[in-house]
């Protein structure tokens, strides 16, 4: 039986709400042309870029929280409103992904905010949430929970195995199958340190094409001195938090660079990640499929595809709207959620076992 599921997600980019309502049981996933993307509210921007600004110590403050929650939901409502008088038809769930705000294996802690409940109530559907906890409780890294769907789109595509999808979005992960075999794991940073630099320095929103980067010079040093950071030396499976790498953008050397020598830095910078984390992996992929806002990157494509000795292909060209892979993919586990199937794995988070996982908010709860 599928089911008509509303998914959303608000990434680490925070650049907006992707929403995309599809049929789906979590085994088959079928797109209806209901998806869009919805930015945030002025006031949730300068929230969550103050919380950035502040590097996290503002999580520390339960009234700042309470109202950068209250204000990412009043979002939410205005986007799931306007999807639901865009499709005619009956949504029976909602997947909430929420909008990640700290995420530490280490210590156990993965935050998204978004308040189920009261979107629940608003809209008299039932909402799933919070997918990450129970893998954490067992476990787990909580992240990434992409693989799985990832791994679908790659039998549904017929790809030539072993093949790759890689999500570039503000943090960079990879998935890995070989028909036997499904790996995942994050990257390192995506578009968060390119995006965080222009938005500091020239108030833009990101790099439109990679243009400004691809006018510069890379400090291959500096690169080779990031890449020592402890997160690249771990093995897989692991996760980051867009705040792990943002000590980068703080280095007095880097702070030296011009604008442009700056952007093709931290450009170069995630493609070398990118390449590494495919040198790692059982077998080279015979195709890497790169989903997420920086398959529209074209500096940081033609980079990857210097790096890398494989077919490289966007989701886009082969018609899987790549801007929408991650709303697609919470609805997809939140039916795995409903109907108890595993979507966290050994290799993708490195809990011991396949775990299902989320929580369900039914309407007309009381709020706590």
């Amino acid at each position: 039986m599928l089911n008509t599921i509303m998914g959303i997600m608000s990434g680490t980019s925070i650049d907006g709400i992707d929403i995309s309502i599809v049929k789906t049981n979590g085994y088959d996933l079928y797109p209806t042309n209901i998806k869009f993307t919805n930015k945030y509210s002025i006031n949730t921007q300068r929230l969550l870029r103050d919380l950035i600004s502040s590097k996290n110590q503002l999580i520390k403050s339960n009234d700042f929280i309470f109202d950068l929650e209250n204000s990412i939901t009043n979002d939410y409502l205005d986007s799931i409103n306007i999807a639901l008088k865009k499709y005619k038809n009956n949504v029976e769930i909602i997947g909430l992904h929420g909008q990640t705000i700290f995420h530490s294996p280490k210590l156990g802690k993965s935050i998204q905010l978004g308040n189920a409940q009261k979107i629940a109530n608003m809209t008299k559907i039932r909402v799933v949430n919070n997918f990450r906890q129970n893998d954490i409780l067992n476990g787990g890294q909580g992240a990434p929970l992409a693989p799985i769907y990832h791994k679908y789109l790659i039998k549904k595509l017929k790809l030539d195995l072993p093949s790759c999808i890689i999500n570039i979005g503000g943090i960079s992960n990879i998935t890995y199958y070989n028909a036997k075999t499904l790996i995942g794991f994050d990257v390192g940073p995506g578009n968060v340190l390119m995006n965080d630099y222009v938005f500091k320095h020239l108030g833009m929103e990101f790099d439109l094409d990679g243009d400004l980067a691809s006018k510069g010079n890379v400090d291959l040093k500096l690169v080779d001195d990031f890449l020592n950071h402890k997160f690249f030396k771990k093995n897989y499976p692991k996760s980051a938090d867009r705040s792990d790498f943002h000590m980068f953008l703080e280095n007095s050397s880097f702070k030296n660079l011009n604008v442009k020598d700056a952007l093709s830095t931290l450009s170069f910078l995630t493609a070398k990640s990118i390449s590494i984390s495919i040198t790692s992996l059982p077998q080279k992929p015979l195709n890497i499929i790169v989903a997420g806002g920086g398959q529209y990157n074209k500096f940081l494509i033609s980079t990857i595809d210097k790096l890398t000795d494989s077919n490289l292909i966007t989701a886009d060209s082969l018609n899987i709207d790549g801007n929408f892979v991650e709303a697609e993919l919470i609805a997809y586990i939140a039916a795995r959620s409903i109907y108890n199937l595993p979507f966290t794995f050994p290799l993708t988070t490195g809990v011991d076992k396949p775990l299902t996982g989320g929580e369900v908010s039914f309407p007309n709860r009381n709020l706590l």
